[in-house]
């Protein structure tokens, strides 16, 4: 395969003599495009978030997927670990008297 080069010979790169930019063909990378792959990386980010995320670690489903896909069971049983491992160590404290190590 032929490899062709791309570099337009109108002005030196960066003040450098003999050097000549080179164009990168295919990207637009004008700030109008940035800000809106910004705000649909942003935007795709929120709707994993709620659709995903919020149901796995929290038991929290605004849509309802959750429950279909499991994902609300998986989070309820981690709020209920995360909720007997607090009261043990809270039993473990008022047993003693001190903090448990790795409880802060």
């Amino acid at each position: 395969m032929q490899q062709t080069d791309h570099r337009s010979n109108s002005a030196p790169a960066n003040g450098a003599e003999g050097e000549a930019p080179v164009t990168v063909t295919g990207v637009a990378a004008t700030p109008g495009g940035l800000l809106r792959d910004t705000a649909g990386a942003a935007a795709a980010a929120v709707v994993m978030l709620t659709l995903f995320w919020l149901p796995a670690e929290y038991g929290i489903d605004p849509t309802g997927l959750g429950r279909v896909l499991g994902l609300t069971a998986m989070g309820e049983i981690k709020q209920q670990l995360y909720a007997e491992a607090a009261a043990e160590t809270a039993e473990a404290v008022a047993e003693t008297g001190e903090a448990v190590p790795g409880s802060a």
